[in-house]
């Protein structure tokens, strides 16, 4: 996945949007236009980021495998020593 291109995908939406902010002249449209242009923000950004981030990973996940592997390494030691079996024997 082109990283570059899911930011020039969010730009353009982003663009659309001012272009039809400034041409809903009309004074009972505008809040119409409104709501539609905050929705399609919304739902622009979330692609972007969903995006993003699902191409950041591929691009390489050597760091956030081995965050991840820590975080359990260190999740299933914490869970062993409060475990009952555990506390017995110690």
């Amino acid at each position: 996945m082109d990283l570059r291109k899911v930011r020039k995908t969010f730009l353009e939406n982003l663009a659309n949007g001012a272009s039809a902010w400034e041409g809903a002249t009309d004074t009972p449209r505008r809040k119409t236009v409104a709501e539609d242009i905050f929705l399609r923000f919304a739902v622009g950004w979330e692609n972007f980021i969903s995006d993003w981030f699902i191409g950041a990973i591929n691009h390489d996940a050597t760091r956030l495998k081995r965050t991840l592997e820590r975080k359990m390494a260190d999740w299933l030691k914490e869970e062993v020593q409060r475990s009952p079996c555990q506390s017995r024997s110690g």
